[in-house]
């Protein structure tokens, strides 16, 4: 029996296509063996591994819901009481082609959706690591939707897990959470922060005023250009010191409409992470009336909504033109 705490993880991949003749089409599928097979036979050396769990695999592992009395329920009790299957099948873009959900294993328990673009390519959205969320497909106000169900950890007398719920919305190739209560405070300023991590995560501070005016101080592994995959720079390529700049409107613009639809208590929350080694982030927002907020994000995975926050911000580190500041 295999006994794992719970931690939240999100993960949005950079989308690829994969092409591969396959002999099954998604709309052949009618059962778990063919799902697995199809995904299987993907020219995707990580999707070849996936291996659709058994109810019995499912039914052995066990996740802590009260460290208290430490209590368990199995993943496949939560699915049941979910109604999440191991795939599900819809035009989720409204491309007119299929789109494949599915649950596997792959040294851990994964949820990837494949969205097809025709012609036997696919781009892939990892939505999860681990057993920490539930996905399905739903629809809101007659458009698609994911449902996504987690497990979070509540801070009070004791240390319990309950599941909550996320609604996931698609738009321009990236997921993000749906909130009807939006953040309507005007935002003055924003302060994001970085830590290390166990590799050559970048460690940097930079300070946003709504009218563009920013600083960057960058720390560790910041470079003028960005690093291509396996490259690594010497020292001497770094930033440093303190640099300047009048943000382009336009960045400014989509980082604000972001952070202004989220609900910013909803992402304030307790999470509980197995992961070690990550990097941390903050970030303060500054509003007009004086009042602030302050996020701390271990692991850079409170939501999918964030996530993209921390990604356009750590951009303008390279399609800004900074300047060193005299002071």
């Amino acid at each position: 029996m295999r006994v794992i705490l719970i931690h939240l993880f999100f993960i949005i991949s950079l989308s690829f296509s994969l092409a591969q003749e396959n002999t099954l089409s998604i709309e052949d599928i009618s059962n778990d063996t063919e799902a697995n097979a199809f995904v299987n036979a993907m020219d995707n050396l990580f999707l070849e591994c996936i291996k659709i769990p058994s109810p019995e695999e499912l039914e052995e592992i066990k996740v802590r819901d009260n460290l208290d009395t430490w209590s368990e329920i199995s993943l496949a009790e939560i699915s049941d009481s979910l109604d999440i299957r191991n795939y599900e099948i819809m035009d989720f873009d409204n491309n007119g082609h299929l789109d494949l959900l599915i649950r596997g294993d792959c040294t851990q328990l994964l949820t990837i959706l494949l969205m097809n673009q025709g012609n036997n390519k696919f781009d892939d959205y990892y939505l999860s690591q681990g057993n920490e969320a539930f996905i399905k497909f739903g629809q809101l106000d007659g458009k698609n939707v994911l449902e996504y169900y987690y497990m979070d950890c509540q801070s009070n007398s004791s240390f319990q897990l309950k599941i909550k719920k996320r609604t996931l919305t698609f738009k321009s190739g990236r997921f993000y959470e749906y909130y009807d209560q939006k953040n309507n405070k005007e935002i003055v300023g924003l302060y994001y922060k970085t830590t290390a991590c166990f590799g050559t995560c970048p460690v940097f501070e930079m300070s946003i005023q709504v009218d563009g005016t920013s600083i960057y101080k960058p720390k560790m592994f910041n470079y003028k250009k960005k690093l291509k995959k396996g490259e690594i720079r010497k020292s001497k390529n770094e930033r440093k010191g303190i640099l300047k700049t009048t943000i382009t409107k336009k960045y400014i613009n989509e980082i604000l409409d972001i952070i202004t639809s989220i609900d910013i208590n909803d992402v304030k929350k307790c999470k509980t992470t197995g992961s070690t080694d990550e990097p941390n982030c903050y970030l303060t927002i500054r509003y007009a009336d004086g009042s602030i907020d302050k996020i701390s994000d271990y692991g850079k995975d409170t939501s999918f909504s964030l996530q993209y926050v921390y990604h356009l911000i750590e951009e303008l580190r390279y399609n800004q033109k900074w300047k060193k500041s005299p002071r």
